[in-house]
């Protein structure tokens, strides 16, 4: 028997009775205003924020990668590795 994923907009698929999936939320969309500009492309150690957090995200054991951006989203599009991340 199967069980199936109500909502497939974030690409989840038929999956084994038993079987886990984890996804990962990364909050990204804020402008920073406080902060002099979006967090997301801030760089740490020459990373950026946005980045290290997905890898933080892959790291963790997450299955799926998504990245809610919001402020500057072409810009940390532009400039981010997101590697195979579900972008929203």
């Amino acid at each position: 028997m199967t069980t199936h994923f109500a909502d497939r907009s974030f690409g989840a698929e038929v999956l084994e009775r038993g079987t886990k999936r984890i996804a990962g939320v990364l909050l990204a969309a804020g402008e920073g205003r406080r902060f002099g500009g979006p967090k997301a492309l801030a760089t740490l150690d020459g990373e950026l924020f946005v980045d290290r957090g997905v890898e933080l995200l892959i790291a963790a054991g997450c299955d799926e990668q998504i990245v809610v951006l919001g402020a500057a989203a072409d810009e940390v599009q532009a400039a981010g590795n997101l590697r195979s991340s579900t972008v929203v």
